[in-house]
């Protein structure tokens, strides 16, 4: 009687550990990894306020394009994680694949770490700024301020981090439209740099393919 006991306990305890598990290990959060950017030459902007419907022809390496806006189509990596990595019912992931199923979607709750700087940069001068230096000015990111009205304003941190709360996303790929736009006569080749630097000091970075603006 008194081990059926003690085996009830057991079972009991364990059992409440892994349920404690299964709520705080949940992959509540996605987590980008990678970052990298395809462009396309805008040819039409017709329905200025959605981006989606911009006509618009892939852009690739040494191309030269005499577009006024150039569309960058940003492709974040990301991996679903839990609340507490380090915790110590993370030590029970094996007990939770072999006797619980996640309850909820992953990565329902956002992203789990803010940007907190957001830099665009050109490897040559554009538009009289020079090389290295940033050019968020000339962007625009459509943002869903209110989930009601649709607006554009330029790539900044408020933005991003907006942005990263409405991505469209596929399984493990978030993707942030934003365009950059040249209202002057400056030509040559560009290759665009951008760097984002989040919350928990993770840095991500990626750089366009090199192309010619007329």
């Amino acid at each position: 009687m008194k081990k059926l006991g003690l085996s009830i306990l057991f079972t009991l305890g364990l059992s409440s550990l892994v349920i404690i598990s299964c709520c705080r290990e949940e992959k509540k959060y996605w987590q980008p990894v990678t970052m990298n950017a395809d462009l396309f030459s805008v040819t039409n902007t017709y329905q200025y306020n959605d981006m989606y419907t911009w006509s618009k022809t892939p852009m690739y390496s040494e191309d030269t394009t005499a577009a006024d806006t150039v569309l960058f189509n940003l492709n974040l990596k990301s991996i679903f994680v839990a609340e507490n990595n380090n915790s110590f019912y993370h030590s029970l992931s094996g007990l939770n694949s072999a006797f619980a199923t996640q309850k909820c979607e992953p990565g329902r709750h956002g992203v789990k770490h803010k940007a907190q700087t957001v830099k665009l940069t050109s490897n040559e001068e554009f538009m009289g700024v020079p090389s290295g230096e940033l050019l968020n000015d000339y962007t625009l990111i459509k943002t869903f301020y209110n989930d009601t009205t649709d607006s554009f304003s330029q790539l900044s941190v408020e933005s991003f981090n907006h942005f990263l709360k409405n991505s469209i996303h596929f399984d493990h790929e978030r993707r942030i439209p934003f365009a950059m736009v040249k209202n002057d006569s400056t030509t040559g080749p560009q290759r665009f740099k951008l760097e984002v630097v989040f919350e928990n000091g993770e840095v991500l970075k990626c750089e366009t393919i090199s192309f010619i603006w007329e």
